[in-house]
């Protein structure tokens, strides 16, 4: 006769179940905020990009030209501004934008709506442009808004957006002032 065999019962038991899921759990309690954080990041990216591409293209018809004074209406069009979702760009929405897009490209959708005005001198006012984005990237309701105005000096547009000196930017840049907008990535 062979011998009894004994067989054990195989799988997993109940507290190693409940261990596995709360590590699970923990894991993902830490990751869905990191990701999420990660997501708008990206997605802000977009509006720093498109404002200084949009600057890009006023400075390319000041020197094609000699002069701008050009508006832009809301991009993509719309009452709100997109949400967590991206519009459709619409390059020849209006004059302002059809002029622009002969000197810079905007391709694709748009999680921000952009709109702009470039201002010859006039009176005792510098030629400026003004760049402005609105969106609501974490769909809240509450759409969050980035103006940046630039002013004309000697061809160049400078801003004092986050210029710790107090003054307006000269021809050059110097410690504290920023040439380019000084867009800040990290906020929405």
């Amino acid at each position: 006769m062979s011998p009894r065999t004994v067989r054990r019962a195989s799988g997993f038991t109940l507290i190693e179940l409940m261990v596995v899921t709360a590590i699970v759990g923990i894991l993902s309690s830490v990751a869905v905020p990191a990701y999420t954080l990660l997501t708008m990041r990206s997605r802000t990216a977009e509006r720093a990009l498109v404002m200084n591409s949009i600057k890009r293209g006023v400075v390319g018809l000041y020197l094609r030209d000699g002069k701008v004074a050009l508006a832009g209406a809301p991009n993509p069009p719309g009452a709100n501004p997109p949400g967590t979702s991206k519009v459709a760009f619409q390059n020849r929405l209006d004059a302002g934008w059809i002029t622009l897009s002969e000197v810079v490209e905007f391709e694709g959708a748009m999680y921000y709506q952009y709109d702009f005005t470039a201002l010859e001198p006039g009176g005792n006012n510098p030629a400026t442009l003004t760049t402005h984005a609105a969106g609501d990237l974490d769909g809240d309701g509450i759409s969050s808004e980035l103006t940046v105005i630039y002013e004309r000096r000697e061809g160049q547009y400078w801003t004092d957006e986050k210029d710790t000196t107090g003054q307006w930017c000269q021809t050059a840049p110097t410690p504290g002032c920023i040439e380019g907008g000084g867009l800040d990535a990290g906020t929405f």
